[in-house]
This record gives structure tokens, sequence and C-alpha cells, in this order.
């Protein structure tokens, strides 16, 4: 019997952590958290939220058998379907990819910012859309890094888009639902599991693209109606396909 190990599933792009309890929950079986933890050799308070993020994922479920919860590996074909899917979003998108790499990129006004200060001046022009034409398409991942530079700025950021009308189309990966910031504000929100690696926030606006790295603390800044319009059929192509959250 072939053994499988967590470094075969790393190479599909899962994290280290998540392959390695994937894998046991496969070769085990229904387990237990406290045995989950004791097998992987993860601190049990570091792996709840792993795990947290593997059922929202859509990797492990859960059985609740009287008070005691016992979580599984869901069937590998999800894994399969996963891989297909980035394989036909990859091809879809190389046409557009390949134009804007050969004969567009030098021609691109690009700006760098690693200071927090300059990165929020950078944030704010979204409140600059005229909210009669001009509607705001984010894709966001590492929400909770995104903090790093203040939570009362965003919120501030926030309230300022909501007191302006200014539309928006957002789509976030399926793990961070708790970690979004919006609870009253009219949004079209959408999850995707395929942006489960996804870890910057993409913000079109209607002349440039805002890419934001938050753990970093890096943001570009790029000014090119060709790639602007390129990632703009790339999110469109995700919101398809992505998760309505009402």
């Amino acid at each position: 019997m072939m053994i499988i190990r967590e470094e075969y599933l790393s190479k599909l792009g899962l994290p280290y952590a998540q392959a390695k309890i994937y894998t046991l929950l496969l070769e085990k079986g229904e387990m237990r958290m406290q045995q989950i933890s004791e097998s992987s050799q993860i601190k049990r308070t570091t792996i709840y939220p792993i795990i947290k993020k593997m059922i929202g994922s859509g990797l492990v479920g859960v059985n609740i058998k009287g008070r005691t919860k016992y979580y599984f590996a869901k069937n590998p074909e999800m894994l399969l379907d996963r891989t297909r899917e980035q394989k036909n979003f990859l091809e879809a998108l190389m046409p557009q990819m390949a134009m804007l790499f050969n004969d567009h990129v030098q021609n691109a006004h690009v700006q760098f910012y690693n200071l927090p200060g300059a990165i929020k001046a950078v944030i704010k022009e979204i409140n600059t859309l005229n909210p009669q034409k001009d509607e705001l398409l984010a894709i966001e991942g590492d929400i909770e890094s995104s903090f790093k530079i203040g939570f009362d700025f965003w919120k501030d950021v926030l309230k300022e888009k909501k007191r302006l009308g200014i539309s928006s189309r957002t789509i976030i990966p399926s793990h961070e639902k708790e970690n979004f910031l919006l609870k009253d504000h009219k949004i079209k929100l959408r999850t995707s599991a395929s942006l489960q690696n996804f870890k910057m926030s993409l913000y079109l606006l209607p002349h440039k693209v805002i890419i934001m790295i938050p753990s970093q603390t890096m943001a570009l800044v790029i000014e090119n109606q060709v790639i602007k319009n390129g990632l703009e059929d790339m999110f469109e192509l995700i919101w398809k396909r992505a998760k309505v959250i009402k």
C-alpha cells in the first residue's frame, strides 16, 4: 500500500500543517481534536484554527456524536476538482497574460510603497470613485494581516465609502469569512475556495490597479489600462464561479 506523505499534498498548494492533518485523517478516519493533536504533534491551541480553516475550505468535515466532535477527511476527489478548476482558470487567462507580458508591461506606470502612511494614502483613493458611474472590484486575501496598518483606519475608509454610496463587488477566500470587516455595508460579496493561498488584496479602480501584500506592508500601484482590463476579466471569471454570501 502506498503511503501518502504530507509533502505530496504540499506540492498541490496546501500549507504543510493542513497537508499533515488531512493525510492523518485519510489514514486514520474519524478522530477527536485531542487525537489529531497528539498524532500530528501539533499543539491543540495551534491546531484548532487550522482545522477551522480546513472545514471552511471543504477539506475536513465534522460528525457530532453526543457531546463529542469527530473530524474526518472529505473525499480526495475534491482536491482533483480544485486542481482542474485552477488549470482551467489559468488556461483561460493565459492569452491575456501573455499579451500583457509581451506587449504592454513595459509601458505601465508602476509605483511601489512600503511605508504604512503611504499605503494608507493609496487605499484612501478608493473613496475618490464617482458613485454615479464607478464600481470598485476587489479580491481581498490575508484579511487578518491587513489590520496591521490599522483596524480603525479600515473602519474609517469603509465608513466614508458607505457615506459616499460607492458600490462594490468583493471576493474573499472561503476560509476568511469571519475575518471580513463589513457588517452593515451594502456590498455584493462572494467567497471562493480556490483563493485559499491568495495572500494579497487586489483593488481595481477605473484607471489603475492597487495590489497590497498585507503581511509585508507593501503596495504596488499600476497605471495601465490594458493591465487593468485584463485583471478585470480575471475578476469576472472568479466572480462567476464564487459562492454568493448574503
